[in-house]
């Protein structure tokens, strides 16, 4: 029997040792305790004529065991004179929030003249941005649990305190925030002292 030479048998015990060491990978299957998790899109058949763009995805948003289901539907006959449709159906099919805006508050200040030219943007750079905002609407960034952080402060007259602390002394309740016309902001949750979706921060 041939004798393993030593360059021959450390490889072999290194190739061994790495083919049985356990997988410290993290198990991708595995929830995170009281973790939101990501959004889930989802391709729904609209059969509505009238829409003409629509975004729909799941997130947890009003129990954090079951994902509600957020929708932008686009309507009108073209992108720059439609209205948008928001909407957030829970989990029981129940219709728990929604607000009726115009496509092109989407835009807001967000697109300037050209600098050159000095001409306003056209129609196609129009559509192509509000595309993207509707795309980018629910983005991950856009939820956040807390809603409010337990350090965070009071400091806007024009809210309802009260809606404020319900939702600061929730640590499940789950925000999210979006902008319309380039200044208005709004953070929302679902406060479960009162069974419905409230704004605990605007502005401006």
């Amino acid at each position: 029997m041939k004798t393993l030479t030593p360059v021959i048998a450390l490889a072999i015990l290194l190739f061994t040792s790495c083919h049985n060491a356990p997988d410290k990978r993290p198990n991708k299957s595995v929830i995170v305790p009281q973790s939101i998790s990501t959004k889930v899109l989802v391709k729904e058949s609209v059969k509505d004529s009238s829409v003409i763009l629509s975004h729909v995805i799941t997130h947890r948003f009003s129990n954090t065991s079951h994902r509600d289901t957020f929708k932008l539907l686009v309507k009108g006959t073209e992108l720059v004179n439609a209205k948008v449709n928001f909407n957030i159906v829970d989990y029981k099919g129940r219709k728990i929030y929604e607000e009726v805006f115009d496509a092109v508050d989407l835009i807001g200040l967000s697109l300037a003249p050209d600098s050159i030219t000095g001409a306003e943007p056209g129609k196609k750079r129009k559509e192509d941005f509000i595309r993207k905002r509707i795309k980018d609407f629910f983005a991950e960034g856009n939820f956040s649990m807390p809603a409010i952080e337990r350090n965070s402060t009071f400091d806007d007259d024009d809210l309802d305190k009260s809606i404020w602390r319900d939702i600061k002394s929730d640590n499940t309740a789950i925000g999210f925030i979006y902008t319309l016309d380039a200044e208005d902001t709004k953070s929302i949750a679902y406060s479960k002292k009162r069974h419905k979706v409230v704004v605990y921060f605007g502005c401006c």
